[in-house]
């Protein structure tokens, strides 16, 4: 019997300068079965985006370097593909919430509710 093709996983590219975020959503997403890479400004959200390709980006709004909706809208302007953003944030204000909205990226709810809702309902 021939062995089964192995099911390609989706590449993930989770930026966050928070370690103690980063753990809790890498460990997720690996145990969802994606393959997972890091950031954790938005310069190295933008290199290794580029580098990497990935399917699904998850980003914080608040980085050093350059913010993770704008690394993002780079990435967007200049890719051939669709990527997907998932923009996680401690931030809830109208504003952030529109920039999302109007450049085609998910806003997820405030950050401290995800992480709460990770670390309790694995």
């Amino acid at each position: 019997m021939a062995a089964a093709a192995a099911t390609p996983q989706h590449k993930l590219l989770i930026a966050d300068d928070d370690p103690a975020v980063l753990k809790f959503l890498v460990s997720r997403c690996e145990k969802m079965g994606f393959a997972v890479d890091t950031a954790s400004n938005g310069l190295q959200l933008l290199i290794k985006a580029r580098q990497s390709q990935p399917d699904i980006l998850i980003v914080d709004v608040n980085m050093p370097e350059l913010d993770g909706i704008s690394a993002s809208a780079r990435l967007l302007d200049s890719s051939n593909k669709s990527i997907n953003v998932i923009v996680v944030t401690g931030r809830s204000d109208i504003e952030t919430v529109e920039r999302c909205k109007s450049l085609g990226m998910y806003y997820r709810a405030p950050r401290t509710m995800l992480v709460q809702r990770i670390f309790y309902h694995p």
